[in-house]
């Protein structure tokens, strides 16, 4: 069937997701109050049609018009004494309010919210995408720091892929970086506030004088760069990494960076991950067709019966705990028979043999599926 009737059903009720982002919005960024209703309703409108056009045209890049767009936008809000940050977390509601209203609507479309979810984690980038250009329109530094604006604007154009190779070479030069090393793309998280300002010295970006290895800049509640040293470990909630890439192939890096920091925050990972450590639930949440097909067989079964949600929380439990029934008893407060019977129940209505690896491998990538779907 494809993404068509989910990208009509989008267009069509663009009107209600607006309501619903704009109230929202409204009622928990109090700095939208001095934005006028319709205008706000409009450009929500407008995120909206800009989301399922790029999808339909399979577009990676921004439209020159949008390009416009996006900046007049920033512009606007910049007037009406928006800040940035509360620009940033709108445009993610508005994502968010979206990509409710199309799990309400999926199963009329004949789609799961697995097919759903994937679609809008793909959605997020492209708000990574118009978030820059909405930075660059929100300008209320009268007087900018010129080196800041070159640094911001070389790791914009690297991680995003928009600069040719001889304003790389040049552009690392003047900052001090080695444009002949390897680097790493990072996105880093702070959930519980703002990224703190003292960058380099989180990120070790300057470890001797006249040498840098790494340059980063603050974007939304994040901190983006890239690096040829070494990651902190324990001084931010989450760092995101991608591979080790020379410079010119850092947006690659980047979006493998995207790609490990959705399967961290929907699976509750923190700490510095990458691939090789995420990669696994990266797959889970991508994978659609073979997690429809795993959910129909080991996920449906289960949750039909009346004590399928218990059964299956079991499971998920017992897994966790490496697959040993007392800490997973202890972690659920049951008795541990209870998780063994639990367990059997679960075998005899999947057909599955949790002592065998390759099934218990299929179960775990069923369970942690239906969890991200269900997020």
């Amino acid at each position: 069937m494809g993404l068509e009737p989910l990208l009509d059903a989008l267009v069509e009720g663009k009107e209600a997701i607006s309501d619903r982002h704009v109230r929202r919005a409204r009622a928990e960024i109090p700095n939208f109050a001095g934005v006028p209703l319709d205008e706000h309703r409009r450009d929500s409108v407008g995120a909206v049609v800009l989301l399922v056009g790029m999808r339909r045209a399979g577009l990676d890049s921004l439209p020159d018009e949008a390009r416009e767009g996006l900046l007049d936008l920033g512009e606007r809000r910049a007037k009406q004494g928006v800040p940035l940050e509360d620009m940033l977390r709108s445009w993610r509601m508005g994502i968010e309010e979206a990509m409710g209203y199309a799990t309400e609507i999926a199963p009329d479309l004949g789609m799961d919210s697995g097919e759903v979810f994937s679609f809008f984690q793909q959605a997020f980038d492209v708000v990574d995408k118009t978030m820059v250009e909405i930075a660059r329109g929100h300008r209320t530094d009268p007087d900018p720091d010129p080196e800041a604006e070159r640094r911001a604007a070389l790791v914009r154009g690297l991680l995003m892929g928009e600069l040719p190779a001889e304003e790389i070479n040049s552009g690392c030069v003047v900052l001090g970086l080695d444009p002949l090393a390897s680097y790493a793309a990072f996105r880093a998280r702070a959930p519980r506030g703002p990224m703190r300002d003292d960058l380099q010295s989180v990120f070790d970006l300057v470890p001797e004088p006249g040498r840098r290895v790494g340059l980063a800049i603050p974007f939304e509640s994040e901190l983006i760069g890239f690096t040829s040293g070494t990651l902190p470990r324990g001084r931010i909630d989450l760092v995101a990494v991608g591979p080790r890439v020379p410079a010119v192939d850092l947006a690659v890096s980047f979006t493998v960076a995207g790609r490990v920091l959705a399967a961290s925050e929907t699976f509750g990972l923190a700490g510095v991950q990458d691939l090789a450590g995420a990669g696994l639930h990266a797959a889970v949440i991508e994978d659609v067709e073979l997690g429809q097909a795993l959910g129909e067989a080991l996920i449906e079964p289960v949750r039909a019966q009346a004590a399928g949600e218990e059964i299956l929380h079991t499971v998920a439990a017992w897994m966790a705990s490496g697959m040993r029934v007392e800490p997973a008893a202890q972690r659920l407060f049951i008795h541990a028979n209870t998780v063994r019977y639990r367990l059997r129940r679960y075998e005899e209505l999947t057909g599955t043999d949790l002592s065998v690896t390759d099934e218990a491998f299929r179960v775990w990538w069923a369970i942690h599926r239906d969890l991200a779907a269900r997020r």
